[in-house]
């Protein structure tokens, strides 16, 4: 009888241990296929300011969304978003291209890099709202941008984003739900979201696709005709032309009642 519990209690054990090998190897896969994935999330974009992207993004746009000249130092006079640029911060593989957008209506901008830089980059030249400046990324490493004197009532205000480029080996492949055909351009796009669905709608007729959107009640309180919530979109399309991908969203924004 003992002979019997001491072989049932081995084949237990051995049972047992084969069992969590099994569940281990799985679990190491399914976080290996969590890994080798990227998704850009309109949430993460606005609340943590950051955004990685994955190796297939040939061409991302960074928004200057409207009022982003505005100091959190003017009560009276506050920005829509939390940051300046959206997102503040991203990390992108190597030779993406990357654009800014300017929604920021009546106001004309500059990029200005922060020096050394790995491209010896210095400035842009200057792009009025609805206008757009791209730059090529060919090198790793740290490259920190920013503009000043955009506030006349608080001139210390600097508008300042900052962009991580690594090699094509240690980035991920943007991961969504939303499309399953390849993106090749991605950027993001603020709009009232009263009009959000109406503007999806448009979008997608012109091949745009919305991958995430995120709602969030806007730190000025809303505008004239926006409303008090403002939305994120993160868009996508196949298009590797940074020209063509950014027509039908230019023709969105000039129509945004944004002032």
């Amino acid at each position: 009888m003992i002979k019997i519990l001491t072989s049932f209690l081995l084949l237990l054990t051995i049972f047992v241990g084969i069992n969590s090998i099994g569940n281990l190897y799985a679990q190491g896969i399914n976080d290996n296929n969590t890994d080798n994935f990227t998704t850009l999330d309109a949430e993460t974009v606005y609340e943590q300011k950051n955004a990685v992207l994955g190796n297939d993004i040939k061409n991302f746009v960074i928004l200057i969304p409207n009022e982003a000249h505005e100091s959190m130092n003017i009560p009276d006079q506050l920005p829509l978003a939390n940051q300046p640029y959206i997102p503040q911060t991203i990390t992108a593989t190597k030779g993406t291209a990357i654009t800014w957008l300017n929604g920021d209506v009546d106001h004309d901008h500059t990029i200005k890099f922060k020096t050394p830089n790995p491209q010896n980059l210095a400035e842009t030249e200057s792009f009025a709202s609805g206008e757009y400046t791209t730059i090529n990324f060919n090198q790793t490493g740290q490259y920190s941008y920013f503009e000043d004197n955009v506030n006349q009532e608080d001139e210390a205000f600097i508008m300042e984003g900052n962009i991580n480029m690594v090699d094509s080996d240690t980035n991920t492949q943007l991961n969504t739900n939303a499309s399953s055909q390849p993106i090749n351009t991605a950027g993001i796009l603020m709009v009232p979201s009263k009009d959000s669905q109406s503007i999806i709608s448009t979008l997608e007729s012109e091949g745009i696709t919305t991958l995430s959107s995120y709602t969030f009640t806007d730190i000025r309180g809303g505008q004239k005709d926006t409303g008090p919530t403002q939305t994120i979109l993160v868009w996508g399309t196949q298009s590797n032309s940074i020209d063509q991908a950014l027509s039908p969203i230019i023709a969105v924004s000039d129509d945004l009642p944004y002032s």
